[in-house]
């Protein structure tokens, strides 16, 4: 301000002694309609007490002018600078003014590149100006005044907080937190506003503090819970810390972030230790760093005068940056350091720990994956690329095994190549990651980050590391010692030393190597020693194989998934690299027991289709269990191919004197039949599986056939046998089998009605499912539960199922499956009032099938499309949904599905308001080859059409018709469309929402074709 601008009075009396001074003044009665923020001198009389109400409600004001007689505030400090003036005479108060713009003036603070007005309360940094808040512009006020002076939280508290006297320190330091945030170019390395160590904080006003740290190339990135956790060690009792990580790890950038927020008196300094050998070397080395001397060159002990050095140089905080090569002598000097220097605080960057006393070994593990992001999307964004967060970048971050160096390098690609280029390149990574020319020469490139620890290994720890790089995902120590060609002590030896230079990472009972680290050590070990390794790990796995893929489907299912889940990237390494037939054959069934259990089906007949092959005329056993496997895994995806394969393995069970194994393949072999409509035949393979190989679950499946083709004629009994069977399936420890049985049951259950019973069953499955390993199946029970609901016309219970079961089915079971949860969220939407929903369902489940070229199911999706274009009275879309199934079906003759087709159509016609254009084609279908539920939507319509003939009698027969294609307990809603018929007027056909697959969306168009009431 100048003596010109005004002068703000709540005073009349001091209002006219300013002015009387020649000063500009604003008079106001009272500051309530004022902003107390804005102000930076105000006048005021002897009712003092405001300015308390003023402090209480968070208010500050730069300074003061009190008319004499007025007391002085308490807490004067929140207040600073405060000029009070103690008589009203003119030339007083113009003195008060002209110190009073001193103060203001002093209130500018310049901090480096940040300039701060404490009375505006702004800070300027690099171009950026951000606002502080009351309290902020308060305490860096109060920080100022003290320059290069330690103040406690207890201070702050007092003196800032005022009264606040209760205040937390944890108040204070997310106060400072904040505070650096808007004065510090880089927040996480603050070079003004810095933590004491005890418990306070200084501020160092000038550019620059005592010490050689470098000046930050660029913000620092993560890793604030590790910051926080050292500067609690240095803080404490702990005086050397020890950062091991693996190359590339970012180990120094984290000691010098540590360092810069380090306030000691003595500095913060760095020696770099690359190309420094011996004791003497270190000592040299670090003199020359901190700038000490070493005084009387005559004494022969150069640690010893280095000693006396530092212990005079007081509290100060040494960086040894790149130690692993001198762990040696840095450790006697370590340890003299300790005894000789009480206030000496170390931090050491190496890849191996020193192992002297006193030491705290720290682990600087890989980022996290929100780290890892965070720290790719601000280097790419400085190199001018924009990344979005996403599975791609997760997959890149991942691939580069979340270390810093490796991810700085590839943000600097991103720009060149983009994201999907490069994660495509990755595979040469040490040709793609190199840094420019300004980098050390250790981290310009991923490749001499590595090479630097290889250098440092002896000839025996190189081979261990090359063999070991075969492993991918992991090991345990029993398949180290087979690789290694080593007894159980010798190579628990070798994994230490490895362990110990950061190179192999432990990690429960296993350990693993980081991806750059195996193909460094791959690409540059022994190529003879390499082959060798990976001809033992092939036969190692292809052992453990053999002993765990037979438990799959047993009482030992568990843990044969556990066992195999872990070795899964060494299953699949070892079948790339097994060169004997029957070893491959071992491995390609274990990996096909994984592929079952998540329901993956991505290259497993890749792998299937050439062992099968090469195992012609080989072991008959090892080939009957792959033709079983390749079979299974194409009836999964309804493929007619499978009929050979199953058949074979039926056989070949049969011959192998494995009655259990066979009668699974020939039950297989009968649904295969059922599901492609040849039931008769199916029926008689569940016979054969049941009368030759006794196997119950083909019990299960012909009543489920019987039944669903109405030929069951006791279907009490039929249920019966369906229960025994899965009892007995349960006693054998068959838990998927018995599961099985319990969803074929289900299927019956439900078609006929039986919801208490479908009720107890869906509980016992998902008991007998809790037992198995994995979710595979998870989500086919919320599928069955989700019908249940459906049955009993609760759609948004059974909509939220099927929304909790979609996940689970997409990432984990076969495409039929898949599409038949879309169809069923289209149904249960549709019913539930979301048509729209149902059309978005039904339009998934056909870009399902397009990606996988099932034009069959495309055409079956297309009628439940069409459907739901005619619930939303879209004619035309459902008729272009028809043409699109015709166009898949030419050439083709697919009887249900022109059925349905024509049904559809005979729809439209009745809702488009010309009902005798239905009658022609309801009149070409043959009603008796037709399955009950479509049946019953063809006499549906027919009494449609008579309603709007005016035939309401012949109507109720119609639908009287459609009600005895089912038990009446399976759509009790469709009783309402008698009495609204007979009685003349629609009734609340809305809420029809029974039925069972597409006839939940046709019952109400039906009732939507109904004439209005007269």
């Amino acid at each position: 301000m100048t003596t010109s601008e005004p002068i703000l009075a709540l005073d009349a009396a001091l209002a006219h002694a300013l002015g009387a001074a020649g000063l500009r003044v604003r008079h106001v009665a009272d500051a309530d309609g004022i902003d107390l923020t804005e102000v930076s001198i105000v006048a005021m009389g002897p009712d003092w007490a405001r300015l308390e109400a003023w402090r209480v409600a968070g208010h500050r004001v730069g300074a003061l002018v009190l008319l004499g007689g007025a007391p002085e505030p308490e807490a004067r400090a929140v207040l600073e600078p405060l000029v009070i003036a103690r008589d009203a005479r003119p030339e007083t108060l113009r003195a008060a003014v002209a110190r009073l713009e001193a103060g203001r003036a002093a209130r500018q603070l310049r901090l480096g590149p940040a300039t701060v007005d404490l009375g505006r309360r702004l800070a300027r940094v690099e171009g950026v100006e951000r606002r502080l808040s009351q309290l902020e512009a308060d305490l860096l006020a109060y920080l100022a005044a003290r320059p290069n002076r330690d103040v406690s939280r207890e201070e702050l508290q007092l003196q800032v907080w005022g009264h606040h006297r209760a205040t937390s320190g944890r108040s204070v330091d997310m106060a400072v937190s904040r505070l650096r945030r808007k004065i510090e170019p880089d927040p996480a390395e603050p070079q003004h506003l810095l933590t004491v160590r005890g418990g306070g904080y200084r501020l160092v006003r000038a550019a620059g503090r005592t010490g050689n740290l470098p000046a930050p190339r660029d913000a620092f990135v993560g890793r604030e819970g590790l910051i926080a956790e050292l500067e609690g060690l240095l803080e404490g009792p702990e005086r050397l810390l020890t950062l091991v990580g693996p190359p590339g790890a970012g180990k120094t950038r984290l000691a010098l972030a540590l360092a810069r927020r380090a306030a000691l008196p003595g500095g913060a300094w760095r020696c770099e230790l690359v190309g420094v050998e011996g004791l003497d070397e270190l000592a040299l080395a670090v003199s020359r760093a901190m700038q000490l001397s070493l005084g009387d060159t005559g004494e022969v002990d150069p640690l010893a005068r280095l000693t006396r050095a530092l212990a005079h140089r007081g509290p100060t905080l040494l960086v040894l940056d790149n130690a692993e090569h001198l762990t040696g002598p840095l450790g006697a000097a370590a340890g003299a350091w300790l005894a000789g220097c009480p206030a000496q605080r170390l931090v050491v960057t190496s890849r191996v720990r020193l192992g002297v006393g006193g030491e705290r070994v720290v682990a600087v593990p890989p980022l996290t994956l929100a780290e890892a992001r965070a720290l790719f999307m601000t280097r790419a964004a400085s190199a001018g690329a924009e990344v979005e967060a996403g599975p791609l970048l997760d997959t890149v971050v991942a691939l580069l095994d979340r270390l810093p160096l490796a991810i700085e390098l590839a943000a600097a690609r991103v720009r060149a190549l983009g994201m999907a280029a490069l994660r495509d390149h990755l595979d040469a990574r040490f040709r793609l990651l190199r840094g420019g020319p300004a980098a050390d020469p250790r981290h310009r490139t991923l490749h001499a980050a590595i090479a630097w620890s290889w250098g440092l290994l002896a000839l025996e720890l190189r081979a261990a590391l090359t063999a070991l790089s075969v492993f991918v995902g992991g090991f345990h120590a029993e398949a180290a010692a087979a690789v290694l060609g080593l007894d159980a002590l010798d190579t628990l030896d070798a994994l230490e030393a490895l362990v110990d230079r950061s190179l192999v990472q432990p990690e429960g009972d296993r350990y693993r190597m980081l991806e750059s680290i195996r193909s460094f050590a791959g690409a540059h070990g022994d190529p003879g020693g390499l082959a060798e390794a990976r001809r033992r790990h092939a036969g190692w796995f292809a052992a453990l194989a053999a002993r765990w893929s037979p438990q799959w489907g047993r009482s030992g299912s568990a843990e044969a998934l556990r066992r195999l889940s872990a070795e899964a990237g060494n299953l699949a390494a070892a079948w790339e690299a097994s060169a004997a037939v029957d070893a491959r054959a071992e491995i390609t069934l274990a990996l096909d027991v994984l592929h079952e259990a998540r329901g993956t089906f991505e290259g497993r007949l890749a792998r299937l289709d050439p062992t099968i092959a090469a195992m012609e005329g080989g072991d008959p056993a090892l080939l009957t269990r792959l033709r079983y496997a390749r079979g299974a895994a194409r009836l999964a995806r309804r493929d007619l191919a499978a009929e050979a394969d199953l058949r074979a393995a039926a056989e070949g069970f049969a011959a192998l004197g494995r009655p259990w194994d066979a009668g699974r393949a020939t039950n297989e072999l009968a649904y295969l039949h059922h599901l492609t409509g040849r039931s008769e035949e199916a029926l008689a393979l569940c016979d054969h599986g049941l009368a030759v190989h006794g196997f119950p679950l083909c019990h299960s499946l012909a009543a489920n056939i019987r039944i669903n083709l109405g030929r069951e004629d006791d279907v009490e009994a039929a249920f019966d046998r369906m229960h025994r069977t899965i009892d007995a399936l349960e006693a054998a420890g068959r838990v998927r089998d018995a599961v099985s049985g319990c969803t074929l049951l289900l299927d019956v259950l439900l078609d006929k009605g039986r919801l208490t019973q479908g009720i107890s069953l869906v509980e016992r499955a998902e008991g007998l499912q809790a037992q198995l390993p994995g979710r595979h199946l998870e989500g086919v029970l919320l599928y069955y539960r989700s019908r249940l609901h459906m049955s009993a016309g609760r759609n948004p219970e059974a909509l939220a199922l099927l929304d909790a079961a979609w996940p689970l089915v997409r990432d984990s079971s076969p495409v039929p499956l898949q599409l038949v949860v879309l169809k069923s969220i289209g149904i249960a939407a549709a019913h539930g009032g979301a048509p729209r929903r149902a059309v978005r369902s039904f339009q998934e489940a056909r870009a399902v099938l397009q990606r996988t070229g099932d034009t069959r199911r495309e055409a079956l999706v297309l009628t439940n499309l069409a459907t739901a274009w005619l619930d939303l009275g879209d004619l035309r879309a459902a008729e272009r949904a028809l043409e699109d199934c015709d166009a898949l079906l030419a050439g083709a003759s697919i009887p249900s599905i022109e059925r349905s087709a024509t049904l559809l159509r005979a729809c439209a016609r009745i809702l488009e308001g010309r009902p005798e254009a239905a009658v022609a084609p309801l009149a070409s279908l043959d009603l008796p080859a037709m399955i009950p539920y479509k049946q019953a939507f063809a006499h549906g319509l027919r009494g449609a059409i008579a309603a709007w003939a005016g035939l309401p009698s012949d109507a109720a027969d119609a639908l009287e018709a459609v009600l005895r294609q089912h038990e009446v307990s399976s759509a009790p809603h469709w009783w309402w469309l008698l009495p609204a018929l007979r009685a003349g007027h629609q009734g609340p056909v809305a809420d029809v929402v029974s039925g069972t697959r597409v006839a939940h969306a046709l019952v109400r168009l039906v009732a939507r074709a109904l004439p209005p009431p007269p």
